[in-house]
């Protein structure tokens, strides 16, 4: 079976820095961090550069080797502030609720 990403007419960005907002444990579960270690494998393979962003610090030491920064405030508009700070090409969110409404005029600028 091939892989989509074998079609010479699927075009994907190399080098792209993407950054990955999840959460584990406790009332998260560990759906939601499997589910993005096994993206940022696929990623790092097409030659992306992965970083984690979480509110909790168990996250470290399952999706290691990657960075993974975890800030002390947790509020939404410190973790919004942290994405900007990375500058990422790309935001993957895979959280329970990303951010509050008052945060989606910014996000979407």
């Amino acid at each position: 079976m091939k892989h989509f990403a074998d079609n010479p007419f699927f075009d994907y960005p190399k080098n792209i820095n993407v950054l990955i907002r999840t959460d584990i444990g406790g009332s998260y579960g560990l759906a939601h961090a499997t589910r993005c270690r096994a993206l940022a494998y696929a990623l790092v393979a097409r030659g992306a550069q992965v970083a984690f962003l979480t509110t909790t610090p168990a996250l470290r030491d399952f999706v290691a080797p990657w960075e993974c920064w975890c800030p002390t405030d947790v509020s939404e508009r410190s973790i919004f502030g942290s994405i900007l700070g990375h500058e990422p090409d790309v935001v993957i969110f895979d959280t329970v609720s990303p951010f509050g409404e008052e945060l989606y005029p910014l996000i979407m600028e």
